[in-house]
């Protein structure tokens, strides 16, 4: 079955809901893919076109070397013909491009025809999340697709691609703690960043500790790991540009 791909604009999202209802018993709100299509920079949204028909949608974020995919769904119409399976083959090789080393997806533990369909384009099941989904209540199993071997991460726990970070970013820096006190000391851009991060987590947490998330706060989740790392990475440069100034 042949297929194309344009990219997803507010006029389709009506027939983007259509899909997503079909597919899921919490799909994405309107809210939601319009949030990704105007303000998030991270995040890209694809049409799957069959002679002309709308087949289904995709919505990931890429950030650093990373992939992250949030919602897809093929129409129930076009199941069963190996749609999904190109689909998925032509989001790797778009991130290839781009220089992305890894993929991520949380599939539910159930929903064997995507687990067949992940592993089938080489994705590995790295670990199971408890109580992921609501709507039924159900595990999320993380699914992860690799660039080459060097690239798999070796963190068993990981939950999703944002989440494979360590919540204390400054454990990283533990040997250069009095290096880090002078930056903060000096540095008030640096305090802020510090400050952001903190607020993330303490975000973060208060989810975490949610036994069930809707749609919507799986998405949140995502995007204050998406922000933490960003911080963490601008954190990392500040001090790597102080240490230089000081040699």
């Amino acid at each position: 079955m042949d297929c194309t791909f344009e990219k997803m604009r507010l006029e389709d999202l009506d027939e983007v809901l259509k899909i997503a209802t079909a597919s899921f018993n919490q799909p994405w709100t309107k809210a939601m893919f319009e949030n990704e299509i105007l303000k998030n920079p991270f995040s890209e949204q694809f049409l799957v076109k069959v002679e002309g028909e709308n087949a289904g949608y995709l919505c990931m974020w890429s950030l650093f070397d990373e992939a992250h995919i949030l919602d897809f769904a093929i129409d129930p119409q076009f199941r069963r013909k190996g749609l999904g399976e190109k689909v998925i083959l032509n989001v790797i090789e778009r991130i290839k491009e781009n220089k992305i080393k890894k993929i991520f997806l949380e599939v539910r533990a159930s929903n064997e025809a995507a687990k067949s369909l992940y592993k089938k384009v080489g994705f590995l099941n790295l670990a199971e999340r408890k109580g992921y989904y609501s709507n039924p209540t159900e595990d999320a199993l993380i699914f992860q697709w690799k660039a080459t071997e060097a690239d798999r991460t070796g963190f068993p726990e990981a939950l999703t691609i944002f989440a494979l970070m360590r919540e204390g970013f400054m454990s990283e820096y533990q040997k250069d703690d009095e290096l880090v006190k002078q930056i903060r000391k000096e540095n008030k851009k640096f305090r802020d960043f510090e400050k952001e991060h903190e607020q993330l987590s303490k975000k973060l947490e208060a989810l975490n500790k949610r036994k069930t998330l809707l749609p919507e706060e799986e998405v949140e989740v995502k995007r204050i790991h998406k922000e933490k790392l960003v911080f963490k990475d601008q954190l990392k440069q500040m001090i790597k540009e102080f240490k230089e100034k000081k040699v």
